[in-house]
């Protein structure tokens, strides 16, 4: 959810060796918090909270794919938000429930817990995948499976990372048209019509769904603009306007790997005025704006009420 980059996604964790001859000492373990019970057999290592809601999520979602792995004697693939993550894409606003896809009904007494989620349906070669060892839906089925499931944004936000991520839109054309009358297929359509691949972000791929309906004109993304000090990029915006918008995550300020946000700032600050020289009106945007679709939207059409006033001057 803070970035592009996406090299921080947690693992699946290895489970805790388990033998039968040491299951007192294991629950023993297990009461004193020094390893956490999963699944009847299946322990791990506790971990430390971020403090960041979404990205401990993300970690007990695949904590959550450990212990259904260990347990299941099923065939099954990751499927949802699951396959989302296992695969690499962004995020946004999803629960930490583990969603598990059957080709025939598993049975209930299949102990997986009451954070997991069960769907069955027919999967087709074409739509299973294999990720680091674990069995998933292939990255367009998973498209489709986020778009059906998760809001309009949230599915807007997974599907842009796939297809940057490589996922083909001729083979999602296909899961769309076989899963006709389906719940939340029309939905799906209208998120897969409405992805953007050249967001680079997801608050990026959040802001150029407000910057559509301004104008009939859709918006650009990354606006290549040559300046007297280089050239820069604008995430989002239209070039006979000159009218750009950029999503500035909080981590980018954050420091580490980062770089000196003092550094940043000045760079930020020297940009800014770079583009403003060639005439452009740049607004930053932060995560309280695009979450918040009628403050998104209020704050796109005053940048062009004042714009317009400043022609006018």
């Amino acid at each position: 959810m803070y970035s592009a980059d996406r090299s921080d996604i947690p693992t699946v964790p290895r489970a805790v060796l388990y033998r039968r001859d040491e299951r007192r000492k294991l629950a023993e373990e297990a009461r004193a918090g020094k390893i956490d019970r999963l699944r009847r057999g299946v322990y791990l290592r506790p971990f430390t909270r971020s403090g960041r809601a979404s990205k401990d999520a993300e970690v007990t979602v695949m904590r959550g794919v450990r212990g259904v792995v260990d347990v299941s004697s099923a065939d099954l693939w990751f499927s949802h938000t699951t396959a989302a993550l296992l695969h690499r894409c962004w995020l946004y606003r999803a629960s930490s429930t583990v969603h598990v896809t059957y080709r025939v009904k598993p049975h209930t007494a299949i102990e997986t817990g009451d954070d997991v989620r069960k769907h069955w349906t027919t999967l087709t070669e074409r739509d299973r995948a294999v990720v680091d060892g674990i069995p998933v839906t292939a990255l367009e089925r998973t498209v489709v499976d986020c778009a059906r499931l998760l809001s309009f944004d949230g599915g807007v936000v997974v599907a842009t990372s796939a297809f940057r991520l490589g996922a083909d839109p001729a083979v999602v054309g296909e899961i769309l048209d076989e899963m006709g009358g389906t719940r939340g297929i029309v939905k799906a359509r209208e998120v897969v019509a409405a992805v953007e691949p050249g967001c680079a972000s997801p608050g990026e791929a959040l802001a150029y769904q407000g910057a559509r309906s301004l104008r009939p004109q859709q918006p650009e993304t990354q606006v290549r603009v040559p300046t007297r000090r280089g050239v820069y990029w604008v995430d989002i915006g239209w070039s006979d306007l000159k009218i750009g918008f950029e999503f500035n995550g909080a981590v980018k300020l954050s420091g580490g790997s980062f770089g000196d946000p003092d550094v940043r700032r000045q760079d930020q600050s020297a940009r800014a005025q770079a583009l403003m020289e060639e005439g452009w009106w740049i607004v930053d945007l932060a995560w309280d704006d695009v979450i918040d679709p009628e403050r998104l939207d209020l704050l796109m059409r005053q940048v062009f009420v004042d714009r317009r006033r400043q022609h006018e001057k």
